[in-house]
């Protein structure tokens, strides 16, 4: 049997690990023995989206930039004239609802208040800047489309979470197994609905970009993935 080494940096990502705990154990009947290794450091996640958009500001230096991290937003700190919002750590990393104690143990933390304070720094920037950039899900594209002005201004989201590789030939019942991962394998309709608010979305990969344009968001695009951006050049060797 052939060995493979699978090597992860954020299992718990965007729902990574329906890949990992679905596919990994069918390639024992391809002649395949697979061995995950993981770091011992923080998962990547709660800020995926932080290292991404940080990047992005690099690519537009000279420009007056601030940023609405949903967490912390270290990753911005030296990078923009300005962090906006709360900036507070939930206990979940940025996942309240994989599991029931998640919710609990944000909604303890402060979860709604922390979602107003957020809402209101969205609708008290869209009077300063000239344009926004969300990057994530379809809550960061929520308070985008606030701080824009309901599109007003020249609005682009960058959604490096939905994946179509992630349930494309997985039957409904197996979906509705994991129903928390909805949102990280389709484009769901209120995600759809704000779509026309936008100028574009740049999207994970060319089957998303496929799907989008199914459903009608006719404006996605696929131009390259967001988190190979953030790796930089290669070292010399």
């Amino acid at each position: 049997m052939l060995e493979v080494a699978f090597i992860t940096d954020a299992p718990r990502v965007a729902g990574s690990e329906i890949w990992l705990l679905e596919r990994l154990p069918g390639l024992a009947s391809l002649g395949l023995q697979p061995t995950l290794f993981l770091p011992q450091r923080p998962n990547l996640d709660a800020f995926a989206e932080d290292l991404i958009g940080a990047t992005l500001c690099q690519q537009l230096e000279g420009l007056r930039l601030a940023a609405l991290p949903v967490g912390p937003g270290k990753r911005y700190e030296g990078r923009v004239e300005r962090i906006l919002g709360p900036r507070k750590q939930m206990p979940s990393g940025g996942f309240p609802f994989n599991s029931l104690e998640n919710l609990l143990a944000d909604l303890q933390a402060g979860f709604l208040q922390e979602i107003y304070l957020q809402i209101r720094a969205a609708q008290l920037a869209r009077r300063e800047v000239r344009a926004v950039a969300a990057v994530g899900d379809a809550y960061a594209l929520a308070v985008g489309v606030l701080a824009s002005n309901w599109g007003q201004l020249p609005l682009f989201h960058l959604q490096p979470q939905i994946s179509h590789y992630y349930w494309a030939g997985r039957s409904v019942w197996e979906r509705l197994r994991q129903p928390n991962q909805f949102g990280a394998e389709d484009y769901m309709f209120y995600e759809r609905w704000m779509h026309r608010f936008v100028r574009a979305v740049y999207v994970r990969d060319k089957p998303s970009e496929q799907r989008a344009h199914q459903l009608g968001m006719h404006k996605a695009r696929f131009v390259g993935s967001m988190a190979m951006d953030t790796l930089g050049p290669p070292n010399a060797t």
